[in-house]
């Protein structure tokens, strides 16, 4: 016994529109992006001393740095993250930050604070969906 399959035209004007996509070259499929330039780069955490006596002075009570866990994490509390001033200081934080990961500074004062009481953002944020891949079709998406 025999089987016999009808395809209507909506289905294929379907298929014909999803060929032609891939094979006329409509849609991208890589992003070209310009190529990459070599630059210096310095680690500032090199030039640091191991003991942080800048960041993390002995004689100041109010500076207390707590490891969360054995391994990762460090909050600090005490020290006002928009006060580190000089380049020791950041070197310090840097050298800090790449010991323990991740370092969380407490208590902060944002005095330079850019938004409205109503937490909605000075400008109107602008997002854009351009395209999107799914398995063997090519779509537009619309981003809300």
């Amino acid at each position: 016994m025999s089987t016999t399959t009808t395809i209507t035209e909506a289905e294929s004007s379907l298929l014909k529109l999803t060929t032609l996509a891939y094979d006329k070259d409509i849609s991208p499929r890589t992003t070209k992006l310009p190529a990459l330039q070599p630059f210096a780069f310095r680690d500032r955490g090199l030039a640091a001393d191991n003991g942080k006596p800048n960041l993390l002075p002995k004689d100041h009570p109010d500076i207390k740095a707590t490891n969360l866990t054995p391994v990762i994490g460090t909050e600090i509390r005490g020290l006002q993250f928009s006060a580190l001033s000089d380049t020791v200081q950041k070197d310090e934080l840097a050298l800090l930050i790449a010991e323990r990961g991740v370092v969380v500074f407490r208590d902060q004062g944002f005095k330079g604070h850019r938004h409205r009481p109503s937490k909605r953002p000075l400008a109107r944020t602008l997002a854009r969906c351009i395209s999107t891949q799914r398995t063997g079709t090519w779509g537009t998406a619309k981003c809300n």
